[in-house]
């Protein structure tokens, strides 16, 4: 075995570079959050005061046309209190109503929320502009803007304030426009957005992020969606540095609808059927939503992928009574899909596309992905709603998931490997300039040479005739047969996990609300391999091949289970490895939110616990007494302080400012060095630190609005874990960094102008810069029986965090006419996307004996950043009502096209392989992986509503 070259060196002094204001923070960190929560529970015990009784009217018209819209139901939210605008428009609201409330208004399929604030017992919000076109074509989920008109800016009354009930332009085209370029708010990873289904939190313990396939395809029932950004107030959660988003799925707040929809497009899928019917809440206090989909293509944009996926959602409501409502919802979304690989450049150029897929070749004629997930965990959760007073409610919520995560793979025992991009056998890997030549022209000609030979896999197989002894340690128990060499593995995810949630929302006074909750999340995710496919052969041995080189002789540490020696192992049967996660989080939380009329201000504090630890369902050979059964117990502390506040001038400029300090466990994925064979934690694990603050200025008019906010976020004390195959050890390693710190500093801003009713021009700028600002120590460790081979400080300091463009741009027009046609046009431009550096070449060894300024030094320690590049996107959208059967029946079509100059050169992330040519100490041995945005995209969709 090569000895790994870090063990030459010692691990330097971590540097830290901890503003004054942090440290100070960090020191102090837990008696803030205790002097918060007692003067909280103060506020609770002492202010009890109804909210008073009110009345609001307005009227509300088409923003094109201006004429009045009569039939919108117009509701306060989270009251009972409804209305119906009549022939003029008009509508009038009596009750007991909050000092800041949202009202939404809901007709056909589109549906508003608007944020008011009032002084008096008597409102006149005036004439509320609401486009009626849908939005923009493709962008399911999008809520519809409102406008202001000039009589809502009262000098008597208080002023408005910026609650985000719905999505403004930047938020949209964050989520539409940019997204497909993997551009993400603020440069956060996704774990600092929270999401909440039906009041739960639905982040995933185990990584921290956000499963959204669990119920893909279900559009018409996740559109009533609230959202936060950044640090602004919540009133069902104090949130994450990324915002935090709610989506309602009571039956009784879909809208009214039986709808049905095709679509056709060419993306990831190429159909989409999807078919919805709500009913409302009816006399009896009953309301219905049943929804179903279907989304399929044989082959997707890149060639190989294919998909195939279904979703379903049910939802019903019955009213016990004027204080409480029952709410009970299960839906899934079962899908399969092949995927996509990303590629080194020199494949991509070899095949002649930069869509090239590794993941799949030929069998009889047909096409076979070795890459496919199958994903279905249905969700359950039932939820009750009580309004204690008129001012008050208390929404309790518990959940139930359970199911498969799978995701395929090759593996492979005695035997070669067969990915068609293994870098051994390519051009400019070999030496030899002869022989890299005919291999070049080789792969240029024969497709099938760059892809997976799934004939000759099975022909090994067919040719796999052994003897294998002691079958489950029972000596003399033999079995003769062919043993596959080669078989497709399910790296299974399952999770099981029992949430409880429990939110009060409670109206103090006219100018005072107190928002509060508690929840509880239980998780256990079983990781496990099981054989998919043997390939034309028999059996599988539940044998560690790296073992055989590692441990010659040692028939115990081949074993991956000591509870069940030499086990042979059949389609369907697990193998390799097997272990639960567990994990445990509760936490409580409480908010403030005063209203004056001329400032808006909040102060929040959350307080919990995470723990969490391993269960081992296989006794590994290697660490017979580390591997099976219950880890250590890593518990935590954990907690955040957010508040802020909005200067209100006039009806129209607004500024904000907002801050939030963090606590957080790490995620258990990150946690263990080895979790697939070992109970072994990273040293020095502790909980990472947030430290955020953002200000804003808001400019609000019948006919041009604008924001720009700036933002400030720090992370400390995070870590990282992943392993590798090294090639120099024959064998996997481990590297664990911690003491890693980032900051995300930058501008977002956009201006929206209505040039006349019906035409509008936007701009929107995303600027950042997400860099790392610590040089955290590495631990590398080998795989196979946990020696550390080396430790270094990784000289990550002022490289780029990965994986979004830090620069987004977009100018875009808008045109809507009376007759319910609309049109869209986007010009947008992406920079500074940077690829993920590998650590280990910014390490005083992988630069050893190099020449500090050279050439090659720079090629070793550079980031490399891609290309930026320009985008156009197109869409345009028509509805029409028809007279059928007595009732009224709404048709539309719509058509998007993305990448319409179908640019197939722009770069959407990549990262550098961990190999590293110490002999050479040449970074082109191993050059970086990436992934290409999609060239030109089409989406048409034609519902049919009544």
């Amino acid at each position: 075995m090569v000895p790994y070259p870090l063990l030459m060196y010692d691990s330097d002094q971590l540097q830290k570079s901890h503003s004054s204001i942090f440290a100070q923070v960090k020191r102090q960190h837990f008696e803030y959050l205790h002097k918060g929560l007692l003067a909280l529970c103060i506020f609770f015990s002492s202010h009890h005061i109804a909210a008073q009784k009110v009345t609001i009217s307005g009227t509300v018209s088409d923003e094109v046309g201006s004429e009045p819209i009569a039939g919108m139901e117009i509701k306060v939210k989270d009251t009972n209190l409804l209305a119906v605008t009549d022939s003029s428009g008009a509508f009038n609201l009596e009750g007991h109503i909050p000092k800041s409330f949202i009202l939404m208004l809901t007709l056909r399929d589109v549906s508003v929320e608007r944020a008011y604030s009032r002084t008096s017992h008597t409102l006149d919000v005036g004439n509320i502009h609401i486009n009626m076109q849908r939005g923009r074509p493709g962008e399911e989920g999008f809520t519809i803007q409102i406008s202001e008109d000039d009589d809502e800016q009262g000098g008597g009354e208080n002023i408005s304030g910026l609650l985000s009930a719905s999505r403004d332009v930047f938020q949209s085209t964050a989520a539409y426009t940019f997204g497909p370029m993997r551009f993400r708010l603020r440069g956060y990873a996704s774990e600092n957005g929270l999401l909440y289904l039906n009041g739960l939190p639905f982040n995933d313990l185990e990584v921290g992020s956000v499963f959204w396939s669990n119920w893909g395809g279900l559009n018409d029932v996740t559109r009533n969606q609230e959202t936060h950004l950044g640090l602004e107030a919540a009133p069902y959660s104090l949130g994450g540095v990324g915002g935090s988003s709610f989506l309602d799925l009571r039956a009784s707040s879909q809208w009214v609808q039986k709808r049905f929809s095709y679509s056709l497009t060419n993306r990831s899928y190429r159909n989409r059927v999807m078919t919805t019917v709500s009913t409302g809440l009816n006399a009896k206090g009953w309301a219905f939503t049943f929804s179903g989909s279907r989304r399929w293509s044989e082959e997707g944009y890149v060639p190989g992928t294919f998909y195939d996926a279904y979703a379903y959602f049910a939802s019903i409501d019955k009213r016990l009574s004027d204080k409480h409502q029952l709410n009970l919802v299960v839906l899934g979304a079962p899908i399969k899909r092949g995927k996509e690989s990303p590629s080194i450049q020199e494949m991509y150029d070899l095949a002649g596309t930069n869509y090239y897929n590794s993941y799949w070749g030929y069998q009889k004629g047909e096409k076979r992905n070795s890459r496919v997930s199958d994903i279905h965990q249905p969700i359950a959760m039932l939820r009750h709603d009580w309004t204690l007073k008129e001012n008050s409610i208390l929404t309790t919520t518990i959940g139930y998931q359970s199911g498969k995560n799978a995701s395929s793979a090759l593996e492979w025992f005695n035997a070669n490997d067969p990915r068609p991009d293994y870098y051994r056998r390519l051009p400019g890997y070999i030496e030899d300039p002869a022989l890299s030549a005919r291999v070049r022209e080789a792969l240029i000609a024969d497709e099938t040479l760059r892809q997976i030979r799934w004939d000759d896999l099975y022909q090994v197989n067919y040719s796999s005739n052994v003897t294998l002894r002691d079958i489950d340690g029972i000596t003399g128990n033999d079995l003769t047969g062919k043993q596959s060499q080669y078989i497709v593995e399910d790296r299974r995810y399952d999770v099981t996990r029992l949430i409880a949630s429990t939110g009060l929302q409670h109206v103090v006074s006219d100018r005072i609300s107190i928002h509060a909750g508690a929840q509880y999340n239980w998780q256990r995710n079983e990781n496990f391999k099981v054989v998919s496919d043997l390939l034309g052969g028999e059996f599988y041995v539940n044998f560690d091949k790296f073992a055989l080189q590692d441990f010659p002789g040692n028939t115990d540490a081949l074993q991956n289970d000591l509870n069940h020696p030499n086990q042979i192992v059949r389609e369907g049967g697990v193998f390799g490895y097997s272990y639960d996660a567990n994990v445990r989080e509760a936490e409580g939380w409480g908010q403030i939110v005063v209203t004056l009329p001329h400032f808006d201000l909040h102060g929040g504090l959350t307080l919990g616990t995470t723990s969490f630890w391993r269960t081992g369902n296989m006794r590994n050979g290697k660490f017979p007494n580390s591997s099976f059964g219950d880890s250590e117990k890593q518990n935590f502390f954990t907690g955040g302080i957010k508040g802020g506040a909005t200067w209100k001038i006039d009806g129209r400029n607004y500024f904000s400012l907002n801050s939030m300090y963090l606590i957080r466990a790490p995620v258990f994925r990150n946690a263990m060095v080895s979790p697939r064979i070992r109970n072994e934690f990273v040293e020095g694990l502790t909980e990472e630190k947030i430290l955020s603050g953002e200000a804003g200025y808001t400019f609000r008019a019948p006919y041009f609005k604008a924001r720009l906010t700036g933002y400030l976020t720090q992370f400390r004390d995070q870590v990282s874990s992943r392993s590798f195959y090294h090639d120099d050890a024959q064998s996997f390693v481990n590297i664990t960094m911690t003491g890693i710190d980032q900051q995300h500093i930058g501008l977002e801003s956009f201006v929206e102008y209505t040039v006349k009713p019906g035409l509008k021009v936007h701009a929107v700028a995303a600027v950042g810069q997400y860099i790392y600002t610590s040089r955290p120590t590495a631990v590398i460790t080998q795989d196979n029986d946990a020696s550390v081979l080396g430790r270094a400080t990784v000289f990550g300091k002022n490289f780029y965090v990965s994986g979004t463009p830090q620069s987004a741009f977009t100018v875009g027009l808008s045109m809507q006419t009376k007759y319910y046609l609309s049109a869209y046009l986007n010009l947008n431009y992406f920079d500074d996307l940077w690829i993920e550096y590998n650590p280990i070449r910014r390490t005083r060894q992988a630069i050893d004996l190099v020449e500090e300024g050279s050439p090659q030094w720079n090629a070793i320690i550079g980031q490399e950043k891609a290309p930026g590049g320009f985008t156009i996107d197109a869409s345009v959208y028509k509805s029409f009502k028809i007279d059928w059967f007595k009732e009224d029946v709404f048709f539309a079509v719509t058509f998007n096209v993305s990448n319409a100059l179908d640019k197939q050169d722009l770069i959407s992330g990549g990262f550098e392989q961990l190999r590293y040519d110490y002999l050479n100490r040449d970074p082109s041995t191993f050059p970086s992986k990436y992934y290409y945005f999609p060239g030109l995209n089409y989406y048409f969709n034609a519902s049919i509503r009544f």
